[in-house]
């Protein structure tokens, strides 16, 4: 089965965020295979869980969501892997780059 993986780089409270987190919930309540990469400022929305974004957070993951997060990003933020819980996986650029490029990933920008 085909995985969408969701890029995104916009902050927790940020309506790029929000908006986000509701494409994936539409597709993985469709049946879809949803996996979402944070880069940059989007590192914190695991840390940080505030407003709409983090109560959807949690619940992406209890639906089967699959969280990958930058850990450069993520170190470069002054986080750490027990700063982001249960449920996310951290990747390196190359991995994340490797994801991408995989047969049967369909990526799209949440800019």
């Amino acid at each position: 089965m085909e995985t969408t993986l969701l890029v995104s780089t916009a902050p927790p409270d940020d309506p790029r965020t929000a908006s986000c987190l509701r494409l994936a919930r539409t597709l993985r309540e469709a049946g879809e295979n949803v996996e979402v990469l944070l880069l940059q400022d989007g590192v914190l929305v695991p840390t940080q869980r505030s407003s709409d974004g983090g109560r959807s957070f949690d619940e992406l993951l209890r639906e089967g969501v699959r969280f990958l997060v930058l850990e450069d990003d993520l170190r470069l933020r002054g986080f750490e892997k027990d700063d982001v819980g249960e449920g996310t996986q951290l990747v390196t650029y190359r991995a994340a780059v490797r994801r991408m490029a995989e047969a049967g990933i369909s990526v799209k920008g949440c800019f």
